[in-house]
């Protein structure tokens, strides 16, 4: 790795987002911005100020900084450019930490004042294609359907997101949790063999499978015959 144009090797924060866009910041007031792996660098100060000590990635992809002293910072574009955001309570407060959790709030810590979370989510799931429809996920119909003994159900990130795969009956009731991690951009496969969370065959029967990503559901029918 050349590092070429990261002219400051400091210890503030260094990231990848979900895009594999290597950002790093930096107490120049400038955010250093990668898109080969961290072979050559761009220094990037479009509307930051400050010592940039921490960056994370909402699960809508928008990048969040914190400059020590100074606010907390937004990015849409992977970095280009920023934006302040409104931190009414913490006024000249000195930022260590920033997190940004899969419900969208946004948490800092402070130099000797504790934890602060934001009032309301500042990001909102899954980003929105060009017709403005969500095009983060997509839920697959299960192979084989019906099926007796077991099935795959298979589904489709487009950016590093917590998701949630849950079985459950007609009336909404959950019948079997089949993941709920935090994964990878790309394709991914589950398999439900007809038991429940405590191992107990199910009746034959319609069941719903339903897939959670931020505040979006996609929801779809499957049939258990025996």
């Amino acid at each position: 790795m050349r590092n070429q144009g990261l002219y400051d090797r400091g210890p503030n924060q260094f990231i990848v987002t979900s895009r594999d866009v290597l950002l790093k910041g930096s107490s120049l007031g400038v955010v250093f911005r990668s898109t080969n792996s961290g072979e050559t660098w761009d220094s990037v100060s479009n509307g930051l100020v400050g010592d940039i000590g921490c960056l994370d990635e909402g699960p809508d992809g928008r990048i969040f900084a914190a400059s020590g002293g100074r606010g907390i910072y937004m990015s849409t574009d992977e970095g280009l450019s920023w934006q302040m955001l409104r931190t009414d309570g913490l006024f000249n407060r000195y930022f260590i930490s920033l997190a940004v959790d899969d419900d969208g709030y946004v948490y800092v810590g402070t130099a000797g004042a504790g934890v602060f979370r934001s009032t309301h989510p500042v990001v909102t799931g899954m980003p929105a294609n060009k017709n403005g429809n969500d095009a983060g996920y997509e839920l697959h119909q299960n192979y084989p359907n019906p099926f007796n003994s077991s099935t795959m159900i298979t589904y489709q990130l487009s950016m590093n997101a917590k998701a949630r795969i849950t079985i459950c009956n007609l009336l909404g009731q959950e019948v079997r949790t089949l993941m709920n991690a935090r994964q990878k951009a790309g394709q991914h496969k589950v398999v439900w063999d007809g038991r429940d969370n405590s191992g107990r065959t199910v009746a034959s029967g319609v069941y719903l499978y339903r897939l959670e990503v931020g505040r979006q559901v996609k929801t779809r029918k499957l049939v258990l015959l025996k």
